[in-house]
């Protein structure tokens, strides 16, 4: 079931994001995140009207998505980035793609144009990206050389 992140979610998100951002490179986050600042977040993006959604199972939090502006300024104003983090045993079931069409839509909604991720070259991101049809559109040179940049155009037809 995808629905809508609560403050309650805020421990089981950091328990599901904070492995992602200490054992690997694959984030650019670079500092734990703890139940406060998550449901801080929440509360910022709800107030900017983004959103961040869970991936529940019966088994408990799957995972998320969540997006906000991808950089600040008007010019900006259209233009999102996502996050999208599972339980790596989930991978392959169908949750980040339900993840990523929860985000699109409320974003589309909330009258945004653009979807922005940065993604490791053959990850399973760049594979949930081509899957989606989102348009690779770049390749980041150093430091970050094997990142790749997707982007969906997520205005209302």
């Amino acid at each position: 079931m995808i629905r809508r992140a609560e403050p309650q979610d805020a421990a089981a998100l950091a328990a599901l994001w904070n492995p992602w951002i200490v054992e690997t490179a694959i984030t650019f986050n670079s500092v734990p995140k703890t139940a406060d600042d998550l449901r801080q977040m929440m509360a910022d993006r709800d107030r900017a009207g983004h959103g961040i959604f869970v991936a529940e199972t019966a088994a408990g939090l799957a995972g998320f998505a969540g997006y906000a502006q991808f950089r600040a300024g008007p010019g900006y104003a259209t233009c999102m980035e996502h996050t999208i983090s599972l339980q790596p045993a989930l991978r392959g079931q169908g949750l980040g793609r339900a993840l990523l069409t929860a985000v699109e839509d409320h974003a589309r909604q909330a009258g945004a144009h653009q979807m922005i991720r940065i993604f490791d070259q053959d990850s399973a991101c760049q594979l949930l990206s081509e899957s989606a049809e989102a348009d690779i559109v770049g390749r980041a040179s150093r430091p970050i050389e094997n990142r790749r940049v997707a982007w969906t155009d997520v205005a209302p037809k």
